[in-house]
């Protein structure tokens, strides 16, 4: 059965960037880091800068690193970086955490790596949606329906475009103003010089 998220999530997030780009392909977030201001983008390219830099620094590779309430791990696969958020907060065994991620990382690579292998990735991330069903077996919990778009107030928008509307109007009312009076004066003229 699969249970719904709750604070006591382990696993924060899950991100797959394919490794020669940085472009995040498969995002599962089990609580809600949008609050923190994070976004997909930013953070996949962040990693992939980081990641980069120490292997071509100091020729390692990062494992963890590790923030005050949390820790991102950090594993490679020949096509993959896979960037597991987890919370140190409750976590019983870290035996039980490495078992999990290990069988999460297993089943992605084999699922997913002869596309690459066969240069038959054309870009389009939704090849890797279905992984979520996956995901879902393998760690028995359902993540959150977060998409990290920026966050727009409709109402502020659409005050904006209203007003964008009323100010051309007003320009449009006076112009036609304008051109008509124009238009009188020429015809006018005309009929002055006729």
């Amino acid at each position: 059965m699969i249970e719904k998220n709750n604070n006591d999530t382990v696993i924060e997030s899950i991100w797959i960037l394919e490794k020669k780009t940085g472009l995040c392909i498969f995002e599962a977030n089990y609580v809600d880091i949008t609050k923190d201001g994070l976004h997909t983008d930013l953070v996949g390219n962040f990693l992939s800068a980081l990641l980069t830099f120490a292997e071509e620094t100091f020729t390692d590779q990062i494992k963890y690193i590790k923030f005050s309430n949390r820790k991102v791990e950090f594993s490679f696969t020949e096509y993959f970086l896979f960037a597991i958020f987890i919370s140190d907060k409750n976590i019983d065994s870290d035996n039980d955490v490495n078992n999990k991620i290990d069988r999460i990382i297993f089943k992605f690579n084999d699922k997913y790596q002869n596309v690459f292998k066969n240069n038959n990735w054309n870009g389009n991330i939704t090849l890797f949606n279905d992984f979520s069903e996956d995901l879902k077996q393998l760690i028995k919990e359902e993540p959150l329906k977060i998409k990290f778009f920026q966050k727009f107030d409709i109402i502020e928008i659409e005050k904006r475009v209203i007003s964008f509307i009323k100010k051309k109007q007003k320009f449009i009312r006076e112009h036609k103003k304008i051109l008509s009076q124009l238009m009188k004066h020429k015809n006018e003229r005309d009929l002055e010089s006729f």
